[in-house]
C-alpha cells in the first residue's frame, strides 16, 4: 500500500525489510525464518492498510478475489489459520464476516494479501493430498525435481498486485508464474525444493522490491514505464516521481491440506523519503538499479530512464554525506 514502510533489524516487526546490499544485484531467493509474533502485522499501519485493502475490494472485488474448487480446501484453513492469529492477541481479536468465503473474510480483517498455493501432481493435474506429498518428498531423497509435486496458484485475496493479473496467473505452478521474471530459472529448482521441504510449522519470509511511478497499492496493469513518467523532468525532480515497493511475502505451511499460505505486504516508499528506511538503502538501491541489466531494466519497466535515476539517487547519498 501506499503507507511508508518501517524498518526494523531485527523480528520484533512484521513491516518490510529493504533486502539490500552492497553486492551487485542478482536474483536470490533471500528466505530467513519468522517468529509467530512477526507473522500479522499490527497497529496504526496496519489499520490504514486495512482500510485500503477494503476499499480495493470495494472497488475491483472481481479482479481482487480468486477462490477455485481445488483451492477451496486450503483457503479455509488459511483462513481458519489467521484468525487464531489475530485472535490470539486479546487486543487484536476480531470476528470474521461469515457471509462471505473464510478466506475474504479473514482477509479484511489483515493488512496483507493471502494467497493459495496447493499441491498437485507433475502427471496429474489435480492437486494431491499432504501425505501424498509427504510420501513424494521422502521418496526424492533430496534430488530436484524427483518428488513429482509442484505448488499452483488455486486460490487468493490480493489488492496490491504489483502489475500481474490474477486470473492470468490462477492455475500455473511456480515456474509458470515467475517465466517472465529475469534469471529465475536459476533459482526455479531451489524455489520448488523450498515449496516441497517447507516443515509444517515453520514461517518462512523474504522481501521482493521493484522502483515503480505509482505509490497505489492496486496495480494489476503494467504503467507505461518510466520513459512515460520522467521525460522532461530535471534531474532534482526525478526522485519524487517514483516510489521504492516492498513486498514482504510469507510462507507457511498448512497442516491439513498441504497447500501453502502466502503473504505479501506491500508498502512503498517515494526515493527521497529512503531516508525513513536506514541509512544506507538510498546508496544500495543505485547501485541495484545500475547493476541490474538491461533485461531486468525492461521487465520492470525502467526504460532508458535508469541511468538519470541512479545517477541522481547516488547525488542525494553524497549531499547527504556532507
Amino acid at each position: 500500500m501506499s503507507a511508508v514502510a518501517e524498518r526494523g533489524d531485527n523480528h520484533d516487526t512484521a513491516s518490510p525489510r529493504w533486502p539490500g546490499n552492497d553486492k551487485p544485484y542478482r536474483i536470490t531467493m533471500g528466505m530467513r525464518a519468522c517468529s509467530p509474533a512477526d507473522w500479522l502485522l499490527r497497529g496504526p499501519l496496519a489499520d490504514e492498510m486495512i482500510a485500503e485493502k477494503t476499499a480495493v475490494l470495494e472497488k475491483h472485488h472481481e479482479q481482487a478475489v480468486v477462490i477455485t474448487a481445488e483451492g477451496d480446501a486450503g483457503a479455509r484453513e488459511a483462513a481458519a489459520v489467521v484468525l487464531a492469529a489475530i485472535n490470539g492477541d486479546a487486543h487484536q481479536a476480531s470476528a470474521a464476516d461469515d457471509s462471505m468465503h473464510p478466506l475474504e473474510a479473514a482477509a479484511r480483517l489483515v493488512a496483507e494479501d493471502l494467497v493459495i498455493m496447493s499441491p498437485a501432481s507433475t502427471q496429474e493435474s489435480a492437486p494431491v493430498d499432504v501425505g501424498a506429498v509427504a510420501d513424494r518428498v521422502a521418496g526424492a531423497a533430496g534430488h530436484t525435481g524427483e518428488s513429482g509435486v509442484e505448488y499452483v496458484l488455486t486460490a487468493a485475496v490480493l489488492c496490491a498486485p504489483s502489475r500481474w493479473d490474477l486470473h492470468e496467473k490462477v492455475g500455473r505452478s511456480m515456474r509458470e508464474i515467475h517465466q517472465p521474471v529475469p534469471n529465475y530459472d536459476s533459482i526455479a529448482a531451489a524455489a520448488d525444493r523450498f515449496f516441497v521441504r517447507l516443515a509444517e510449522g515453520d514461517i518462512i519470509e523474504r522481501t521482493n522490491w521493484t522502483v515503480l511511478d505509482s505509490p497505489e497499492g492496486f496495480q494489476p496493469v503494467s504503467g507505461e514505464g518510466w520513459d512515460a513518467t520522467l521525460a522532461g523532468l530535471p534531474d532534482e525532480q526525478l526522485a519524487a516521481h517514483l516510489w521504492l515497493r516492498l513486498e514482504r511475502q510469507t510462507l507457511r505451511r498448512l497442516p491439513a491440506t498441504g497447500a501453502v499460505l502466502f503473504t505479501i505486504l506491500t508498502t512503498s516508499t517515494r526515493l527521497d523519503e529512503l531516508s525513513s528506511l536506514g541509512p544506507d538503502v538510498t546508496r544500495q538501491l543505485a547501485g541495484w538499479v545500475s547493476t541490474s541489466g538491461q533485461d531486468v531494466h525492461a521487465y520492470r519497466g525502467w526504460g532508458t530512464q535508469w541511468p538519470r535515476v541512479a545517477e541522481a539517487l547516488e547525488a542525494a547519498c553524497s549531499s547527504s554525506n556532507h
